[in-house]
């Protein structure tokens, strides 16, 4: 198991229904964080699918710049999530538990995040397609392994 499945299961195993309204709010906010950082990553898995392809036909340029978007998308998740991890650190006085914890994964996942908004950004991005391809996909499915959890469904975790 790695760092960040490590870290959901400490945030799985945590009595929600003890904490504030005010860090359920917080937390519910992350949700929904979390739902459009899946719903754009998997867009973006999805059309770097075909990134192999239009090297073959010799469209690099197109490539490269679809990079550069995706570069641009990830600094804006990591931004956006960066302001849940300071809601959630306002509500830490009377929640330091699940405060640290979700904070402990959220810094985690933004590792993720700005390791695949660096490979987007690398002279050598051709070499590293399938690298890029697999860590989108691996991205994509840490946030949705998130928001499952959210929903309460803790059916993939073993």
């Amino acid at each position: 198991m790695n760092v960040i499945e490590e870290k959901i299961r400490e945030i799985t195993l945590l009595p929600y229904e003890i904490y504030t309204p005010r860090l359920d709010l917080a937390v519910g906010a992350l949700g929904l964080e979390m739902n459009a950082v899946y719903s754009m990553l998997h867009k973006m898995q999805i059309e770097f699918s075909h990134a192999g392809e239009y090297l073959e036909r010799g469209q690099q340029k197109d490539v490269k710049e679809t990079l550069e978007e995706y570069e641009d998308n990830l600094q804006r998740m990591v931004r956006r999530l960066d302001k849940c991890g300071q809601t959630l650190a306002e509500c830490a006085p009377d929640n330091e538990n699940m405060v640290q914890k979700v904070c402990g994964f959220l810094e985690e996942y933004r590792k993720n995040l700005a390791t695949l908004k660096g490979m987007c950004n690398q002279n050598d991005w051709e070499e590293k397609v399938m690298e890029i391809q697999k860590l989108l996909m691996r991205a994509a499915d840490i946030s949705y392994q998130y928001i499952k959890l959210h929903l309460g469904d803790t059916s993939y975790l073993k």
